[in-house]
């Protein structure tokens, strides 16, 4: 009974993560538009594709042919899990379990972004990002600094240094600093040390061939943390949200 009792709780929670894919297939097919459903729920279409999909699961799994017993126990699956799914809905799950709630974000999240991250990226688009963006891509500054005679108790490196490596000997004020002095004229860290800058070199950006793949990684990830903003923009728009102070 117990594992009974797993199985269809863990069918429970599938069938609620279900209501993902009826957000997602419900911005493609007008309200009242049955023209792809194999079985409208409700007013909730279920479509072909779906079907099809569940269909291909099980013919990649079978050795023998799909028979019509096979057709109408995925149809049977297909609308019990709808069921559930409004169900769920209408006693409130999604409402009250963090757990079903924490996983439809995640999944609706997986939904806005795909786009982004799988449709091709156009090669002309991809070059005039990358020129606008090259500096986020360009090696950090090599540094050279040196103790005046009035600074005794810390050994810097003598030669240039990335910049990342000098932070951690005068800390990040003064290496803003060191960044920004004039050659030659002395600064202070954040106890009194005096250094001047010997040498400083400041890195091109890399060639766009080589680091193709890197720069479609970063302009995927640009496209979709913007495809997330403006949908988030969206629901606001449409939402009626009545703000209180907490």
């Amino acid at each position: 009974m117990l594992d009974g009792r797993l199985g269809t709780a863990a069918l429970i929670f599938a069938s609620i993560l279900g209501v993902l894919l009826a957000l997602g297939t419900s911005l493609e097919v007008e309200p009242g538009d049955t023209s792809s459903a194999v079985v409208t729920i409700n007013g909730q279409v279920i479509e072909r594709s779906e079907y099809d999909r569940a269909l291909q699961a099980i013919t990649s799994d079978k050795r023998n042919p799909v028979t019509d017993q096979d057709r109408e126990r995925i149809l049977t699956r297909l609308i019990e899990e709808e069921l559930l799914i409004q169900r769920g809905v209408e006693i409130g799950l999604v409402d009250r379990d963090r757990t079903i709630r924490g996983a439809i974000v995640t999944a609706m999240i997986d939904h806005i972004l795909a786009p982004s991250q799988s449709d091709p990226v156009d090669e002309g688009d991809l070059r005039e990002w990358y020129a606008m963006e090259a500096n986020r891509f360009r090696p950090q500054p090599q540094i050279h600094v040196r103790p005046t005679s009035n600074t005794s108790g810390l050994a810097v490196p003598d030669g240039l240094v990335p910049a990342s490596t000098l932070r951690d000997y005068i800390g990040p004020a003064a290496l803003t600093q060191a960044l920004e002095a004039e050659q030659g004229v002395a600064f202070m860290d954040d106890q009194n040390r005096e250094y001047v800058v010997v040498a400083r070199e400041w890195p091109t950006p890399p060639p766009f061939e080589p680091n193709r793949n890197d720069i479609e990684t970063a302009y995927r990830r640009d496209a979709g943390d913007k495809a997330f903003r403006d949908y988030l923009k969206w629901l606001e728009m449409r939402a009626d949200i009545e703000r209180r102070d907490p």
